[in-house]
């Protein structure tokens, strides 16, 4: 991840590098791998340079171990023949010993290379180099010194460890100089280049008022070497008093501590300096880091060994070898647990939160839902019979459930047709009571009514008393009387009540307001439906009335034609005859033609005015019924058309058919035998009469050409058909139907039933 944060940030110079082509970077240790120094200070440049546009390599000179010219002359061609190829872009240098060995032998190994450096103490004399910058060790020898006579009170001398190395020889001398500010406090006693076993005796003899100072000790005077872990587990090992360091690679093998120079944090600096001189910076002009603070480090085991408290601890320090308790072993996840133990009490408080909020939701919708089908009830009970009677068990329970009250009625003003009525419904003791109930306009705050105000009266009130009279229903607290408003008028009033005190809210008298609107438009529509089934009973008496007359007329009409006009017309054909018999063979010629022309015209004219008055009402259809009368009338409208008829009877009973459905039935058998001639084109038609005790069924179907039946009904009144209105008029008068079935071309089957169970078929025709 540091990497992947290190690329996003690295100067254009390296990030736009085309190709595979990559800088090529070598770090050059003056010691060996292992080293924890070398390790350390590797790790702090990896951090830095470990991206996917460097290429770095490590080289270690393990000078620790071996610094004769022989092993240099072998680096030299070793590094000659590895990088004379591969191309060097710049180069960090760790500790003197590398910085030396490079700028020594830098024109023949790496001439174009830039050098940074990192773990040097003091390089004051090289600084003018071209090509060269670095980061200057700063080690604080006199804080470390105060820091162990703060920690060690009556502290008299420091014992300072170190060996012939380069890196203690450069550090003595300050600390050389550095004495004499505390030669009135503690005296410094130095090691002799001594093998490790004298240093071990040495440390073992230290009285309990001395301190240690590890200044560096790789290396003791038979050239055995020790790693840094290994320098200080002896020295530490064998010393009864605290051991400070100048280094944090030395922590962790019983050294106390002190402010040290970090090797992670110096490898980072040079690191930072190399991106910069990749990035196309002039080393020249990036300045030479000497102030890299240092840090405070300690021991956790040994401040305990030595009895100093944390109080005494300067500021930000890093406490090494921390006991493992638990919460420092789980830190991290105790931390994560208390976190997401917040987050998801966070999550439980805002879910709570929510299903509070969603059960108000919920039961305000189940109330609206409630309500809704309360008025949806409401709308069915108007839509599919409304009345006072149907409403106790459709309404009026609902309501004194929903509302939660124990009263609700209703009461009609009457008008000039209508009587007033009203009906209430309470419980008493339990007990379901419906009463039927009058109500007086006197005892009514009317003019708040009319006015469509919602009232509130309260027990104890004069109006109460006056309007609920009965005792019946006086122990309730609260009544709400709702207007019925239809277009401004008052048609009555709708009324609630309870006996628990509580008063009804906004969204009950709302609820009830919508309630009492639909009541007052059905209230409306029943007058209206009232009034419109009045005036249909006048239109169908009319009808009756209308078709009695015509049925009237036509029967008089058949028997003056038949009677007058059939005898007048005989008598004067037996005139003409007669007439034509005594002419003798001495008159003219052309007289006896035309007598005879003269009484066929008045056969031709009788049979005419014969079957106008057997058209008009047949004679037999009076005396023997109505199948009698289909058959004959069949019989004739065959020879008068030609057409093929097919008749068949299916009679379950042999009672007489009323003579107002035989004139019907005989009415449609005329007209759809007349529109067969007229629309048809059939060559057969087919009629079928069947009889029960409560029916007549005719049937009359034909092979024609049909028609469109939507078409032709949705024409204008003055294009339909008006043969089949008066068809279906007639039967609707004896609660009968019609119906036809037909198509274009597929012929046409008429089906005309009538009802003959009647008591009263509107007389006789």
């Amino acid at each position: 991840m540091s990497a992947l944060l290190i690329t996003a940030f690295l100067p254009p110079f390296i990030c736009g590098k085309s190709g595979s082509e990559k800088h090529r970077v070598l770090v050059l240790h003056s010691f060996h791998k292992g080293q924890k120094w070398n390790d350390d200070l590797s790790k702090g440049i990896e951090s830095i340079l470990k991206t996917g546009m460097i290429e770095l390599n490590f080289e270690f000179m393990d000078t620790i171990r071996s610094l004769d010219d022989h092993h240099i002359k072998n680096l030299v061609r070793l590094y000659q023949h590895k990088y004379s190829t591969r191309k060097v872009d710049l180069v960090i240098s760790t500790d003197e010993q590398a910085l030396d060995f490079l700028l020594n032998h830098r024109s023949h190994l790496l001439p174009d290379a830039s050098i940074v450096y990192c773990g040097i103490k003091s390089y004051k004399e090289r600084f003018g180099v071209e090509g060269l910058t670095g980061v200057i060790e700063s080690v604080d020898i006199r804080s470390n010194v105060e820091l162990a006579m703060e920690f060690n009170p009556g502290l008299k001398e420091i014992f300072v460890v170190s060996d012939n190395t380069p890196t203690s020889i450069s550090l003595i001398n300050p600390l050389i100089q550095m004495m004499k500010e505390f030669s009135s406090e503690i005296d410094f006693r130095f090691t002799e280049f001594v093998p490790i076993k004298d240093l071990k005796l040495t440390l073992r003899n230290l009285a309990p008022d001395t301190a240690v100072l590890l200044i560096n000790y790789t290396k003791d005077k038979n050239g055995q070497i020790f790693s840094m872990d290994e320098s200080a587990g002896l020295i530490t090992s064998h010393s009864p008093v605290p051991v400070y360091t100048l280094w944090d690679s030395y922590m962790g093998m019983g050294i106390l501590g002190g402010k040290l120079v970090s090797g992670y944090t110096q490898g980072q600096a040079a690191a930072k300096m190399a991106l910069r001189i990749l990035g196309g910076e002039s080393p020249s002009k990036i300045p030479v880091q000497t102030s890299l603070p240092s840090q405070y480090f300690f021991d956790y085991q040994k401040l305990r060994k030595y009895d100093i408290r944390d109080s005494k601890l300067p500021a930000n320090s890093h406490i090494y070898n921390l006991p493992r308790t638990f919460y420092r072993q789980y830190k991290r996840l105790i931390i994560a647990v208390i976190i997401g133990g917040f987050f998801l009490s966070l999550i439980i408080l805002v879910l709570s939160i929510n299903i509070m909020s969603r059960r108000r939701v919920e039961k305000a919708l189940k109330t609206y839902s409630d309500r809704l089908n309360y008025l949806h009830r409401l709308d069915q009970f108007i839509l599919n019979d409304f009345s006072l009677e149907g409403m106790s068990d459709s309404i009026m329970g609902p309501t004194l459930r929903l509302y939660d009250c124990q009263l609700f009625g209703i009461y009609l003003f009457g008008t000039e047709t209508v009587p007033a009525a009203g009906v209430v419904q309470f419980y008493q003791d339990d007990r379901k009571i419906i009463e039927n109930l009058t109500l007086h306009k006197n005892d009514l705050p009317m003019d708040r009514l009319q006015r469509g105000e919602v009232v509130n009266l309260h027990a104890g009130q004069s109006e109460v008393d006056f309007i609920f009279n009965k005792d019946s229903f006086t122990d309730f607290d609260n009544y709400q009387l709702i207007p019925l408003m239809f277009q401004n008028q008052l048609l009555g009033i709708l009324f609630v009540g309870n006996a628990d005190g509580k008063e009804f809210d906004y969204d009950t008298e709302t609820t009830l307001k919508q309630a009492a609107d639909s009541l007052a438009i059905a209230v409306q529509n029943d007058h209206f439906l009232m009034k419109i089934k009045g005036h249909e009973a006048e239109l169908r008496h009319m009808s009756l009335n209308i078709l009695k007359a015509q049925e009237k007329e036509r029967k008089l009409l058949s028997a003056e034609l038949h009677d007058e006009f059939g005898q007048t017309l005989t008598a004067i054909g037996l005139n003409l005859s007669v007439m034509r018999r005594k002419l003798d063979k001495s008159q003219p010629e052309k007289i006896r033609p035309r007598l005879e022309e003269v009484e066929q015209s008045i056969e031709l004219l009788s049979k005419q005015i014969h079957n106008l008055s057997l058209d008009l009402r047949p004679p037999i259809l009076d005396d023997l019924g109505l199948i009698p009368s289909l058959r004959w009338y069949l019989n004739q409208y065959e020879d008068r058309s030609g057409l093929s008829i097919d008749f068949s009877v299916n009679a379950e009973t042999e009672q007489l058919v009323p003579k107002p459905v035989s004139v019907t039935m005989y009415r449609v058998l005329q007209e759809a035998l007349n529109n067969i001639t007229k629309h048809a084109k059939a060559t057969k038609v087919a009629v079928q009469i069947s009889v029960t005790s409560s029916h007549v069924r005719l049937q009359v179907s034909d092979n024609g050409v049909g028609f469109d039946y939507n078409r032709v009904m949705s024409q204008n009144p003055s294009m339909q058909a008006l043969g089949l209105i008066g068809m279906r008029e007639r039967l609707e008068l004896l609660d009968g139907s019609l119906a036809i079935k037909t198509a274009e071309n597929c012929g046409t089957t008429l089906l005309a039933v009538s009802s003959i169970d009647k008591k009263d078929h509107y007389g006789s025709y």
